[in-house]
């Protein structure tokens, strides 16, 4: 199958075709490019549902042993906060 291209195309050069090393790093250097422009996107989206996960584990709505485990942990910190904050009320 012969590849076509349009006039104003850059036709690749059949000599650095050869080179599977600079292939290589062209194709990553443009992936990590394309990644850095919606890098803070995927954050976002990353950390939003972590936050989702995190709450419907700490209100038990999951089934999931990591999350259960997770939901569990995070109510037993809130009690030993808890038990702090009443501990410093009482004797301040």
């Amino acid at each position: 199958m012969k590849r076509r291209y349009s006039k104003q195309t850059i036709r690749p050069d059949r000599a650095a075709g050869s080179d599977g090393s600079r292939i290589n790093l062209d194709s990553t250097l443009r992936f990590l490019t394309n990644f850095q422009r919606f890098a803070w996107d995927f954050g976002g989206v990353a950390v939003l549902a972590f936050g989702a996960m995190t709450l419907l584990a700490l209100f038990d709505l999951t089934g999931g042993v990591v999350l259960s485990w997770w939901g569990t942990d995070w109510r037993g910190r809130a009690v030993l906060v808890g038990r702090f904050l009443t501990a410093m009320v009482r004797l301040g």
